[in-house]
């Protein structure tokens, strides 16, 4: 039976505001200047800076390479997390991972599993490709999808950058510049700046706040839902199967090449060119890779203390 709803804020319907969320991106050359930080609150009930934790997850592409829009999708694996860190398949438990095992599909279908995160943090505007700011002062908030190898690099520069009492919150009292190297794939140099910008003036900490506080009040279920989507078995085996199917039927061949073929043309090209002492993996990218917010309705009367932690 059908109902009537009025057009009051109580029958508002929930909406997944994470895919409607700015998220950064670049284009070659171009420089963004950052700041990571989150919202902690002590065992007093004091809110102050604290060390962000960035939504993540193990996820793979499909891919019909044999139309023009090929992208399908990312879907989260189902393996464990304990299978997934150790870099293992679990057949039983994800249909991705039944399907790699069988080693029978071209990964211009399927791709690799790959671990994603992603972050809100604030981005100053500045001057063209130049970390310097311009004045007014101007702040966003996007989020940024951080690959692995950059999720690693973050990691050693927070270390790097700790409090001589081995606190590990050393890039919150510093800036990021991203650098983008490579535009199609997003790939960025990261530099981290000798201080945070807002942490020099008042009237910036005030707005970097501010804008940050209400701009991410929103994301009641966090921006995960940027990596991809997470289906229970069933379905996820389903889309996988007519995402085979569909590339099949359209013309493509996209078996995987066996072991035998993979080893022969192995062979033959250590024939004709020899073998390098210099190889070396880089990583060419690929789409790009819960931070505590306030929420929405908090009392956010009680200001957080800028000053004290920036001169401890």
């Amino acid at each position: 039976m059908s109902k009537t709803y009025a057009f009051s804020s109580e029958n508002k319907g929930a909406v997944d505001t994470a895919l409607d969320f700015p998220r950064l991106k670049l284009k070659k050359g171009e420089v963004a200047r950052i700041a990571i930080f989150g919202i902690t609150t002590d065992a007093d009930g004091k809110r102050t800076l604290g060390v962000p934790e960035p939504e993540g997850g193990y996820f793979f592409d499909l891919n019909n390479p044999m139309i023009e829009k090929s992208y399908v999708g990312s879907f989260e694996c189902l393996a464990s997390e304990e299978v997934k860190r150790a870099d293992e398949l679990d057949p039983e438990a994800c249909p991705h991972c039944r399907v790699a095992s069988e080693g029978n599909i071209s990964e211009e279908v399927m791709g690799k599993r790959k671990r994603k995160s992603v972050l809100p943090v604030v981005r100053y505007k500045t001057k063209s490709r130049s970390s310097a700011l311009v004045e007014p002062y101007s702040v966003e908030v996007i989020a940024w999808r951080i690959r692995l190898g950059y999720f690693n690099q973050l990691v050693d520069e927070n270390e790097r950058w700790a409090d001589p009492d081995g606190a590990a919150n050393g890039l919150l009292k510093h800036d990021l510049t991203l650098t983008c190297d490579v535009e199609q794939w997003q790939n960025y140099i990261i530099a981290v700046m000798p201080e945070a910008a807002y942490s020099e003036d008042k009237e910036l900490q005030k707005l970097v706040l501010e804008t940050y506080i209400g701009q991410t009040a929103d994301l009641t279920n966090g921006l995960g839902r940027q990596l991809g989507q997470t289906l229970n078995s069933a379905d996820l085996e389903r889309r996988i199967r007519e995402t085979i199917d569909s590339a099949t039927l359209t013309g493509g061949d996209f078996s995987a090449p066996s072991a035998v073929q993979s080893e022969t043309v192995a062979a033959l090209a250590e024939d004709l060119l020899g073998t390098s002492d210099d190889e070396s993996e880089g990583e060419a990218g690929g789409t790009p890779e819960t931070m505590a917010s306030v929420p929405a309705g908090e009392d956010e009367s009680e200001p957080i203390d800028f000053d004290e932690f920036f001169n401890n």
